[in-house]
């Protein structure tokens, strides 16, 4: 029963043009019938190789399921507590990513979109108000931190106050 439903995950596959993961595929003694059994198995394999690594289509090679994917906005804060604080808007503001992204990707993508060399450290984000740290992913910021019924998460960065030393 074991070695049949195997056989039919290969089929299955082989039809369908989708690679087997390297520790279901077949060893070199029994390539030779499976090759005989499904002359497409081995062909199918290498075009979804292409298509997985290369389209959007496939998120097994990237480890994002659609469950993993979030929407978010980024907006500069309109009313920062100083004017110089105050950074221009994006012109895609819209965003969708993964919600494993930290808080210090979405700093680096910032500092790069605006033109901001080295100063990731600069911008400081926002949610609600509240500064967000480097290491909080957008998922629990999600889920601990936005409040609103609107589904697309918004975050408001502005350059970080900075301190007086006295």
């Amino acid at each position: 029963m074991k070695s049949q439903e195997k056989e039919d995950e290969r089929n299955f596959y082989a039809q369908r043009g989708i690679e087997l993961k390297p520790e279901y595929v077949p060893q070199v003694g029994t390539a030779t019938t499976t090759k005989g059994h499904s002359g497409s198995g081995s062909h199918g394999s290498r075009s979804s190789r292409g298509s997985s690594s290369g389209g959007g289509r496939s998120n097994v090679s990237t480890g994002m399921v659609a469950d993993d994917l979030l929407d978010l906005s980024l907006e500069p804060d309109g009313q920062p507590p100083n004017m110089h604080q105050r950074l221009p808007s994006l012109r895609n503001s819209l965003l969708r990513t993964s919600g494993r992204l930290k808080i210090v990707s979405v700093k680096k993508y910032l500092a790069q979109r605006l033109g901001m060399k080295e100063s990731k450290n600069l911008i400081e984000l926002l949610c609600n108000g509240d500064p967000m740290g480097d290491e909080l992913s957008l998922t629990f910021i999600l889920r601990t931190r936005w409040f609103s019924d609107n589904k697309v998460l918004t975050l408001k960065y502005r350059l970080e106050e900075e301190e007086d030393s006295k």
